[in-house]
């Protein structure tokens, strides 16, 4: 961990790793970014951070970010994930595991890859590394809101002192700390909607807290567009590589089966987007040449219509991680809970498949035999898609989270209070 020292004992330093960085200029065609973090409960809110730094990629590599690389043609954004031990010493308990926030983040379209188990601190060494020809890395984002490392300095100092340090916007109105206290609101209101339907004397009274936290988050026309472009690989982008190999074994399958186009309609709340959505859509793109994400509309996911608390998130909000999934190919945002003869022909559903399997109903499976549609059932593998199991890990540690959700408030009101308006790429 980086001591408190002067500002001026860290420039020599910076100008010295500077000096070594500057050794190798780059010929590449490739322009590389580098953004770390822990991605806890990774959200629409990371999704978009890791947009703009993608978007900050391609405006250097263009002449316009001050890059060492000469006639960078392409960009590719690697992310930093966090050890879960560093999260721990540095912030408290991660909600998600390694394992599960790697599958989320991987599973976002703006990434090109991951590098596993940084630590939360950019260390000189560790910079030093990223520039090196391991990584080459050309600069490192992060977001407008400070980071500081448990003895109050700068996580950031070390690139901000070399001039590779690129600042975004942070996006309003989402944020873990945020879901964190939603998360322990809905195991809360879960575990009361069970005593209440258990208990006759309560004659169906349930409590109207919490029935609807308040959304922040602004969902404009050109979000949505940001989100929803198409994005374009290098030739080294392990994503590129991947791609293509999907590509080719759809192609082989279709050839072999003398199959037609084929569309999954994936329906459900994805309320919560996390590892087990990300492998529910995953799974569904094997099987078919078009994913289309229904995310369920509010009004019909109140607790009348499922006698469940509400999701935590609205539908745009919901939306807009399954947006940001590489894995879906269209999003429908307020979609109708049941399947439509409509539905099965504007989109030439193939087949359609639940994100719960108890959703499915009569109707849905009389309109899929009228219409052809088969009706899929894709079950957990590794990961839970279910958020009250997330919600349950919070509740489980109460006390730890419940402690550092008081730094973490204290944080984000200071943060929002000295706000001031940030351009966004």
């Amino acid at each position: 961990m980086i001591p408190s020292v002067s500002s001026s004992f860290l420039l020599i330093g910076a100008v010295a790793l500077l000096r070594s960085v500057k050794k190798t200029k780059k010929t590449r065609k490739v322009f590389r970014v580098y953004m770390d973090g822990c991605f806890d409960l990774m959200h629409f809110g990371h999704a978009n951070a890791l947009r703009q730094a993608r978007a900050i990629a391609s405006l250097a590599s263009t002449g316009g970010g001050g890059g060492d690389v000469e006639g960078a043609e392409e960009v590719e954004l690697i992310v930093g994930l966090v050890s879960d031990e560093e999260i721990l010493r540095c912030k408290g308990p991660p909600v998600l595991p390694e394992q599960e926030r790697v599958k989320c983040v991987r599973a976002v379209k703006w990434v090109d890859d991951i590098i596993a188990n940084v630590p939360y601190e950019l260390t000189r060494e560790f910079v030093e590394e990223l520039f090196s020809e391991k990584y080459g890395i050309d600069c490192i984002v992060h977001g407008d809101d400070p980071c500081y490392l448990p003895d109050g300095t700068d996580a950031y100092a070390i690139p901000k002192a070399l001039g590779k340090y690129r600042e975004i916007k942070r996006t309003e109105g989402v944020s873990t700390t945020d879901l964190v206290a939603r998360l322990l609101e809905y195991a809360d209101a879960s575990e009361n909607t069970s005593k209440s339907a258990g208990d006759e004397s309560s004659g169906g009274k349930r409590s109207e807290k919490n029935e609807r936290h308040e959304a922040r988050f602004c969902t404009t026309a050109s979000r949505i567009a940001q989100f929803a472009a198409k994005v374009s690989y290098s030739k080294t982008s392990k994503m590129h590589e991947e791609t293509e190999k999907r590509k080719t074994d759809k192609k082989q399958r279709k050839n072999e089966k003398n199959e037609e186009t084929t569309c999954c309609y994936v329906v459900g709340a994805f309320d919560v987007f996390n590892a087990g959505h990300v492998e529910l859509l995953e799974e569904c793109s094997f099987v078919a040449d078009k994913v289309v994400c229904a995310v369920i509309a509010d009004e019909y996911l109140t607790r009348d219509q499922t006698n469940q608390p509400p999701p935590m998130l609205n539908q745009s909000e919901r939306a807009m991680s399954a947006i940001a999934c590489r894995h879906c190919d269209d999003v429908v945002v307020g979609a109708p809970a049941r399947l439509t003869d409509d539905i099965c022909k504007t989109f030439n559903v193939t087949a359609v498949v639940f994100e719960d399997d108890d959703a499915v109903t009569e109707r849905d499976r009389n309109v899929c035999e009228k219409n052809g549609v088969q009706i899929l059932s894709v079950k957990e593998r590794v990961f839970s898609r279910k958020k009250l199991t997330i919600a349950k890990r919070v509740q489980a540690n109460r006390a730890l989270f419940e402690e550092r959700q008081k730094r973490k408030m204290a944080s984000e009101k200071a943060y929002y209070e000295q706000k001031a308006f940030v351009e966004e790429d």
